[in-house]
């Protein structure tokens, strides 16, 4: 789900292309500029996508003239987590989670085209270590392992780690992460289903979506 509602836009879906029937760069684009100049409220729960999309979007928040001031919801997970530390405040609900990794994506070739395709992850993966350590202030070192381990955050341990400025109260939100998108949800984060307010998707439809993804994700 991508929704306006007054001065709070929620990114509550997967990020990618908005052809492709995800929450992309051009719906955040758009209703910032209807809103120009006022500050806004981004409320994410969302499992992550395309890094692409998901740059774009931080780069359109962190410009906005109004300022913009993020609330995890639910889940903030992948390129999500970076969409949030665009925020002059970032605040978790305490039982909300955050979670960061490598970048993946869908490869195929020979060994040279496979080498490259590792090149361009690492550069990838580079920005998004930059964009973590301009947040927290944490070294280089600790975030890459933290990257590498693909490590998922609760409220409080964000906030130890000086990703996010505050906690607010609990929520009982559905998280949104589709089966077999992540290798490592913790056993709280429900997997099955992507729920939009009262809107449930089909799941067998949110893998295929997540298959047709062809761009680098995290």
């Amino acid at each position: 789900m991508f929704k306006i509602d007054g001065s709070e836009i929620y990114l509550y879906d997967i990020i990618g292309p908005t052809w492709a029937g995800y929450i992309g760069a051009e719906d955040v684009i758009s209703a910032l500029a209807e809103n120009k100049g006022k500050r806004m409220t981004i409320r994410i729960n969302s499992p992550g996508g395309s890094v692409d999309e998901g740059i774009a979007i931080y780069n359109a928040l962190s410009r906005h003239a109004g300022g913009v001031d993020v609330v995890v919801d639910s889940v903030a997970a992948s390129i999500a987590s970076v969409i949030a530390l665009a925020g002059s405040s970032v605040v978790m609900a305490s039982n909300a989670k955050m979670m960061i990794h490598d970048p993946w994506t869908f490869a195929m070739g020979n060994a040279g085209e496979l080498r490259k395709t590792a090149d361009v992850l690492d550069l990838y993966g580079n920005g998004l270590v930059d964009i973590y350590k301009k947040k927290s202030g944490l070294g280089e070192s600790e975030i890459r392992d933290m990257m590498a381990a693909e490590t998922w955050l609760s409220a409080q341990e964000a906030f130890a780690k000086k990703l996010i400025d505050g906690i607010d109260g609990e929520t009982d939100i559905q998280p949104q992460v589709p089966k077999g998108m992540h290798a490592h949800v913790p056993s709280d984060v429900v997997q099955n289903t992507i729920a939009a307010g009262t809107r449930t998707r089909d799941i067998a439809k949110i893998n295929n979506r997540i298959a047709a993804l062809k761009g680098r994700s995290i």
